[in-house]
């Protein structure tokens, strides 16, 4: 039985890993995981499915952005939170990094007890934002993962959600 992949002509490979190469350009923040890395695990990702994907170089472009939070979690010292199951007595240093970046560190320090409120108030794709940001993921690499026209569109909505969160939170206490 013939696989799809004996069919690929040198030229589309190349091509492809020119996709690869440039969709990794940037997303290392170490030489634990270089871009070079990233781009070999998407390759051999690829090299490993079973039928070929429709729109390859999308498939590229989506592979490389999911290895890349994979590589980051592997790496990460804060364990991956499920939204749903987070326990702020066992995740207390990843609230105090979710605080942080909705309230910055001197109110970080107030409302760790509270962080699971706080996070109720907001839609879960603002979730997802808002715990990306806390886990030291780039403005461009959300805007990447969710969906978003740009890293100022992130920016822009992080600052919104602040400015929501503080006036709750102002009106809780009047």
């Amino acid at each position: 039985m013939s696989r799809w992949q004996d069919d690929v002509t040198p030229e589309e490979w190349e091509e492809w890993q020119m996709i690869a190469r440039q969709a990794s350009h940037g997303r290392s923040r170490s030489s634990v995981n270089s871009s070079q890395d990233l781009e070999s695990a998407v390759m051999e990702k690829l090299l490993k499915t079973t039928e070929r994907p429709e729109n390859i170089e999308a498939w590229i472009r989506k592979a490389t952005g999911t290895t890349f939070i994979d590589f980051w979690r592997t790496r990460s010292k804060i364990k991956k939170i499920d939204i749903d199951a987070f326990d702020q007595d066992e995740d207390t240093q990843f609230a105090r990094a979710v605080t942080e970046t909705l309230m910055g560190p001197k109110t970080a320090y107030l409302l760790q007890e509270s962080i699971q409120e706080i996070l109720s108030y907001l839609p879960e794709k603002q979730q997802k934002m808002v715990l990306m940001s806390a886990a030291g993921f780039s403005n461009l690499e959300i805007a990447d993962e969710l969906g978003y026209a740009s890293s100022n569109a992130v920016s822009n909505q992080l600052r919104r959600i602040r400015q929501e969160i503080t006036e709750r939170l102002e009106a809780a206490r009047s």
